[in-house]
């Protein structure tokens, strides 16, 4: 297995705002759940799917894990994501990105084979955007250590360790619209994100 061939998606976790399930979401008679695990295909041999619903994925073919911290967010979701891992790093992204963008993620690549960081990320209008991003896979313990101290953000996390934050002018080279970090959280981004297609 290539050291960073890994791609964990967070699917689990509660969508208030948009009334359904996120990985349940259906665009042009497709799940995207499943768009987002076919384009991920492309880039990565082994992609591993964080639910609460593992049934929902059992003719699918990637590695189905549930959260053994419950009710920690996407905590919870890196740690289990990261213990299953067959690569050193993970790609970890959401079920409601649907914008891969394949050169982005060659140029984290390139970062974790220059730097050898804990994680790659990105930063946004002054944001630190914590997924479309690289998490090393030893990791895991650290942030099963955050949980138990109630630490539950991926930005505390990513701040105690080493990392590279990729600059928006960069980011902009290969999605100039930012949409690499474009998530669905509102039935008006489900709107929107269909009328682009």
């Amino acid at each position: 297995m290539c050291k960073y061939d890994t791609a964990v998606v967070l699917a689990g976790g509660n969508s208030r705002r948009i009334g359904i399930q996120k990985e349940k979401i259906i665009v042009h008679g497709e799940y995207l759940i499943d768009k987002i695990i076919n384009s991920l295909a492309v880039e990565f041999g082994e992609i591993i799917v964080v639910t609460n619903d593992t049934a929902f994925y059992s003719r699918r073919n990637v590695i189905v894990v549930e959260d053994e911290f419950k009710d920690t967010g996407p905590m919870a979701g890196l740690h289990v994501g990261l213990k299953h891992s067959s690569s050193d790093y993970a790609y970890v992204t959401g079920c409601d990105m649907p914008h891969i963008n394949y050169d982005f993620i060659r140029h984290h690549k390139k970062l974790i084979d220059k730097y050898s960081p804990d994680v790659t990320a990105s930063s946004i209008n002054g944001y630190l955007e914590n997924l479309a991003g690289f998490y090393n896979r030893k990791l895991c313990g650290k942030v099963a250590e955050n949980i138990k101290l109630n630490k539950l953000k991926l930005n505390t996390l990513i701040r105690q360790v080493k990392n590279v934050v990729v600059c928006e002018a960069k980011v902009k080279e290969f999605s100039p619209d930012l949409k690499v970090f474009k998530n669905i959280n509102t039935q008006e981004d489900l709107d929107k994100y269909i009328e682009s297609m």
